[in-house]
């Protein structure tokens, strides 16, 4: 839903926001400021969200994900992708 609506402007904060924002007007840049604020937040609710995991539990994660088999069955997919494009 879009509103319309009348705002009262500094212009040289609007001329800044507009180079900050890469946007031009004020409808661009009100949008785009307020879409940064709206992100923003969200990203720093994140540092506040619980996921139960522990250091420790984390240490697997942290191990090489490919192990010789998935690298050699890797190796061969991509072996064979090559023969199938020429």
């Amino acid at each position: 839903m879009i509103k319309h609506t009348s705002l009262y402007l500094d212009e040289e904060l609007l001329r800044e926001a507009e180079e900050i924002l890469g946007t031009t007007g004020p409808t661009g840049t009100v949008k785009a400021a307020l879409e940064d604020v709206v992100r923003r937040a969200h990203l720093k609710s994140l540092t506040t969200w619980e996921i139960g995991l522990t250091l420790d539990d984390l240490e697997p994660l942290r191990s090489p994900r490919l192990t010789l088999v998935a690298a050699d069955a890797l190796a061969r997919s991509r072996s064979t992708r090559a023969t199938l494009w020429l």
